[in-house]
Formats: C-alpha cells, sequence, structure tokens
C-alpha cells in the first residue's frame, strides 16, 4: 500500500499506483472470498486487511487520472447513440475498479460516488441496461444523495434515448 502510495503521492505516476493499489485490494479480497481449492473446497472467509476500502477507492482515483488523460484525445464513432461500442482498455480498468468497490466494500464513503462513476461509464460506452441499472439504484436506494436526483433524471434520459417509452412511465 504504502508503495502505492508513493508512486501516487510523490512520483505521479497514477498509472502504475492503479497497478500496486489494484494489487493490495485483490489480496484483501482474496481473503473474504477465497477461491475454492482443487476439491472445489471453499475455505473459511477470514477478516480483510486494514487496507481494503483505502486501496480499492485509491485504485479507482488513480485509473481516473488516466482515463481522463485518455479521454481528452477519445473519439467516440459518429452515429453510435444506439450501438453498444467497445469499452477501452483504460475504462475498462477504471470500470473493474469501480465494480470491485461496490461489491467489496458495501458500506464504504465514497459509494454513491462510486457508482456514478460507473453509471456514467456504461452510459458512455452505450450498455443502456447496466447504466440504468445503476442510476436507479442510486436514486431509489440513496435519495439523500447529493447525486440522487441526477442518477434519476439520467436514468429516464437513458429510457428516452433508447425510446423506451414503457420504462419510462415505470
Amino acid at each position: 500500500f504504502y508503495y502505492a502510495e508513493l508512486l501516487n503521492d510523490h512520483l505521479s505516476r497514477f498509472d502504475l499506483a492503479a497497478v500496486e493499489y489494484t494489487k493490495v485490494a485483490l489480496a484483501d479480497i482474496a481473503k473474504i472470498d477465497p477461491a475454492p481449492d482443487e476439491n472445489g473446497n471453499k475455505p473459511e472467509p477470514q477478516k480483510p486487511g486494514k487496507w481494503l476500502e483505502n486501496a480499492t477507492f485509491n485504485a479507482i482515483l488513480a485509473y481516473d487520472v488516466e482515463a481522463t488523460k485518455f479521454e481528452k484525445t477519445e473519439k467516440l464513432p459518429e452515429n453510435s447513440e444506439k450501438t453498444q461500442l467497445a469499452i477501452p482498455e483504460i475504462k475498462q480498468r477504471l470500470l473493474e475498479a469501480c465494480l470491485r468497490y461496490i461489491k467489496y466494500v458495501p458500506k464504504g464513503s465514497q459509494r454513491t460516488e462510486v457508482m456514478y462513476k460507473t453509471a456514467q461509464i456504461f452510459d458512455r460506452y452505450n450498455y443502456f441496461d447496466r447504466a440504468a441499472q445503476i442510476y436507479g439504484a442510486i436514486a431509489l436506494e440513496y435519495p439523500e444523495s447529493s447525486l440522487a436526483e441526477y442518477s434519476a433524471n439520467l436514468m429516464l434520459d437513458v429510457f428516452n434515448r433508447q425510446e423506451d417509452w414503457a420504462k419510462m412511465n415505470e
């Protein structure tokens, strides 16, 4: 964890820091969600290390810096409003980091922000069902969040772009 912090905070090597934070997060996840052994028996889960929340969130922040740089030069295909697009590698890594946080840090202090970022990635690349599902979850499960109203509106926007009037009226 400290090596990732050094890369992130002092050397501004966000690409390498993200990888190191991810390693820390995956090590803790292996403790709480161990893989089955060769006989198919799943060991008892253990308590995660103390860096799970920080490592998972810091990986998101580091990948986000790299993804933001990528977005400045990214050119989405024209007339692709409804076609699912391939998610670029850096965005895929960011998405995986977000999904990891959502799954393994259920009471995380940045949960709604991470869910929102996840929905935005799905929305940008036209994975409408996933985006709408997450936007809806933010609006319904976290109504006091500053992102709840935005999420509700974006969910409706997704349905509008799909011309899915039935879902829009639900």
